[in-house]
């Protein structure tokens, strides 16, 4: 924004609750909006495919790995094939094809070290068709 200052090479993206979830029903209907590809469906496949070197991340969007979460012994996510757009105090745009849901996570990161130290990614989202809570989440 002046002469001589740094580019921000990460982007700021300021958009209403709403807004996100138009932009993860574009992605959940592969580019689609009111029946018109508004954004070419491969292009959506390969924003999906996992990186050489980082198989949680493809283009501009990361993706659900049961084995990363594994690693991280964090619990599994809820259902296959879930990716999401993350922004900063993990303010994300979860898309679940599998359930044809988009799940809009906003707000500042909880700051209460209980609630911090256990903010899995994957425990948002929890399959509501399940019986029970996964491991370490209990309902409130």
């Amino acid at each position: 924004d002046r002469e001589g200052g740094t580019a921000r090479t990460f982007g700021y993206l300021f958009a209403r609750t709403e807004d996100w979830a138009r932009l993860g029903l574009l992605l959940l209907r592969e580019g689609q909006y009111n029946g018109k590809a508004v954004v070419p469906p491969d292009y959506i496949r390969e924003m999906l495919k996992p990186s050489p070197t980082e198989p949680t991340y493809g283009l501009g969007i990361w993706l659900a790995n049961d084995e990363h979460q594994r690693q991280d012994r964090e619990p599994p996510f809820a259902a296959p094939g879930i990716f999401y757009l993350d922004g900063r105090f993990k303010q994300r745009v979860y898309i679940i094809p599998s359930r044809d849901v988009v799940i809009v996570r906003v707000g500042e990161m909880p700051t209460t070290p209980v609630l911090a130290s256990d903010w899995p990614a994957s425990q948002l989202i929890v399959d509501p068709w399940r019986t029970e809570s996964p491991p370490g989440l209990t309902p409130r």
